[in-house]
C-alpha cells in the first residue's frame, strides 16, 4: 500500500487515509450493506463496533448510513432488543431479502 498521509499529519488524516484504502471503490452505502449482510440482527453499535475491529477503521458516518440503506430498499429493521454495547433498547438491521 502506497502511504497517502504524511508523518507529520494527525492521527485523523491517517485514519482518514487508511480508510480510504481499505474502502477503494466502495462508497459507504455499499460498505454498510455488505457489513449488515455478512453481520444480520445487529444494532447499530454493534455492526459499527465490528466494522472498527475488523477493519482496525472507525467511522462516525457508518450508522448515519444505515437509514439511507433503508429508504433505498436494501436493508431493513428487524425486532428490538437491548444492544450488547450500549445496553439500551435498538432495533437489529438485516438485509431487505432475510426473512
Amino acid at each position: 500500500m502506497t502511504q497517502n498521509y504524511r508523518n507529520t499529519d494527525p492521527h485523523t488524516s491517517r485514519e482518514g487515509g487508511l480508510w480510504f484504502e481499505a474502502t477503494k471503490g466502495m462508497g459507504h452505502r455499499e460498505i454498510v450493506r455488505s457489513f449488515v449482510e455478512r453481520y444480520p440482527h445487529r444494532t447499530a453499535r454493534e455492526l459499527q463496533q465490528l466494522m472498527t475491529t475488523t477493519t482496525g477503521l472507525a467511522s462516525p458516518s457508518f450508522t448515519k448510513r444505515l437509514p439511507e440503506c433503508e429508504r433505498e430498499g436494501s436493508i431493513v429493521k428487524g425486532r428490538v432488543r437491548k444492544c450488547t454495547i450500549t445496553h439500551r433498547s435498538a432495533h437489529e438491521w438485516k438485509p431487505a431479502n432475510l426473512p
